[in-house]
């Protein structure tokens, strides 16, 4: 556990004060243990003549990490950098940078001529906060292994780009993947999918990042990939640009699934889009009075077109099915109820093998545990019947088939939460059937 600088001292071994410092991280990252603290001065423009990728490792432990914190010149007192830090971009080639094991940087900036890695394990950890990354021209922010990584309030950076570029710009590899608040900087250089692959398991929770900056017409989607998406992963109140595209529908989704809940440009709180290898759906402005709101704002799960609505795929099926998120509801006492769910399409009724709802709910007073009842058919080869015509919903705007998927006499022991979900068993419905689900559970005495 010691303490190093990094600044415009005599770069003079061992660093540890302000006039021997190093001129340049990695003449000091090799020799860094756990624990250990590194000062850089945030004014400091590194200008090391790179003839080599840049390998930023030490040998910090998961609880220990080396740390490296920005700071007013020739201090210890905090201070965001006003310079690039790690820079790789002044050099004649296209060196990467490559951070391995485990590090916690505050305040830092680095600018790359090539790819930014992050290189773990499982029982790696790596942490930025208030920190700019800065891509080479048309390169990526790069997850190569397990292990967990964190963002606070960074800034992605694509100022290096010589023009256009259609590279994605995150390649979410590998590992889990956290970016909360922060910013992408300079996202009109970007036309391709912003976030992409995920190809080989792990999570990635992207919340609060401001994506105002991809202004570059509607071609970037915020995520999209073609090779087949293996992982759990979530937008949540990431803020776009006006004109933008959250889903490029042409992703391949194998085992992995990708959500996104209030993404948009405007105060649009009912934004909502959730794909995964059965199919995909998202929230419609083609509501059913009295539907579900947020903060005012009807909503339903649908669509218009073979790219908007709910659309299942070829993998679809009773074993294999789309389900959607479960809506909550609370139930005030005990006693016996009827729940559904309102639903309508343009072509034909479904049946109870093709569309179907799930409750969970507590039937016992005395337990916290949750009974699941369905109104599935209930073996797989027997003979469904279809769902109930429902002859009393109006919807703002209305298509042939109306029905209800309802589930009757549940006993409810005791007040608290119910919840409920569709499950869609029913292969390569196209979007222009126009199937809507108003997701809202009716409750009513059975």
């Amino acid at each position: 556990m010691a303490d190093y600088y990094v600044g415009s001292g005599t770069d003079t071994s061992p660093f540890d004060t302000w006039a021997k410092a190093a001129t340049w991280l990695g003449n000091i990252a090799h020799p860094l243990t756990a624990a250990d603290t590194v000062y850089i001065a945030s004014n400091h423009e590194d200008a090391h003549d790179y003839s080599a990728n840049e390998l930023i490792s030490a040998v910090g432990g998961v609880s220990t990490p080396v740390v490296v914190i920005s700071v007013t010149d020739a201090t210890t007192n905090y201070a965001k950098a006003t310079a690039n830090q790690i820079n790789t971009y002044q050099d004649a080639g296209s060196n990467y940078i490559l951070f391995s094991e485990n590090w916690a940087f505050y305040g830092v900036q680095m600018s790359s001529k090539g790819i930014i890695y992050f290189d773990g394990n499982t029982d790696t950890s790596q942490y930025f906060e208030d920190c700019t990354l800065k891509v080479g021209s048309g390169s990526s922010i790069t997850f190569l292994d397990s292990g967990k990584y964190n963002f606070k309030d960074c800034a992605f950076d694509f100022t290096n780009d010589s023009g256009a570029s259609a590279n994605k710009a995150f390649s979410l590899g590998y590992g889990n993947i956290v970016i909360e608040g922060g910013s992408i900087a300079n996202g009109s250089n970007r036309t391709g999918n912003i976030f992409a692959d995920f190809t080989t398991g792990g999570t990635a929770r992207i919340s609060g990042l401001d994506c105002t900056s991809l202004t570059n017409a509607t071609t970037p989607e915020l995520f999209g990939y073609s090779t087949g998406v293996r992982s759990q992963i979530l937008f949540e109140n990431c803020k776009m640009a006006a004109t933008h595209v959250l889903y490029d529908y042409n992703t391949v989704i194998k085992t992995g699934s990708v959500t996104m809940v209030n993404c948009s440009a405007g105060d649009n709180p009912t934004q909502f889009l959730y794909a995964s290898k059965e199919g995909h759906l998202r929230d419609s402005t083609v509501t059913r009075t009295g539907g579900p709101e947020v903060q005012g704002i009807a909503f339903s799960w649908g669509g218009e077109t073979a790219t908007t609505g709910i659309v299942t795929t070829a993998a679809c099926s009773a074993s294999s099915p789309l389900v959607t998120p479960w809506i909550n509801t609370n139930i005030a006492t005990a006693g016996t109820y009827d729940v559904a769910v309102y639903i309508q399409n343009t072509n034909s009724d479904f049946n109870e093998l093709q569309v179907w709802l799930e409750v969970q709910y507590q039937d016992d007073a005395t337990s916290q545990f949750y009974t699941l009842a369905s109104d599935r058919e209930p073996t797989i080869t027997g003979t469904p019947s279809s769902q109930t015509d429902d002859t009393g919903s109006t919807w703002s705007t209305s298509y042939t088939y109306h029905q209800k998927l309802e589930i009757q006499g549940l006993t409810v022991g005791t007040k608290g939460i119910m919840r409920g979900r569709v499950l869609i068993g029913l292969a390569s419905i196209a979007g222009t059937r126009h199937f809507y689900i108003s997701p809202k559970l009716v409750v009513t005495d059975g």
